[in-house]
């Protein structure tokens, strides 16, 4: 909710993350790393394992680009919020179900 009532801090944060330089990267890269980690957390409910951190860094990639969408006024919230909702359920629900290989 909180990108949605703030859209210019949302078009911002975002514009930092998908068009920054080499400059920014390591800046950039702690700031998505505390972002994963955070999302580990909530999906793991304490500590997270290494899948709960790839995960995480599935569904951080699902915001993004959907805020991208969202922030170059291709998308509108309701779209938006409904986009990642539904990309997040597939991620976690997907990852949650066995593995089948052939």
């Amino acid at each position: 909710q909180r990108w949605q009532c703030d859209p210019l801090l949302t078009e911002a944060m975002t514009r930092a993350f998908a068009v920054a330089d080499a400059r920014a990267a390591a800046e950039l890269d702690r700031a998505a790393a505390v972002i994963q980690t955070l999302l580990a957390r909530t999906l793991s409910g304490g500590e997270p394992a290494p899948t709960d951190l790839h995960i995480a860094g599935l569904i951080s990639d699902i915001w993004l680009a959907n805020l991208v969408a969202f922030s170059g006024h291709r998308a509108t919230a309701a779209d938006t919020r409904d986009r990642i909702d539904r990309a997040t359920r597939r991620v976690v629900t997907s990852a949650a179900r066995p593995a089948v290989y052939r």
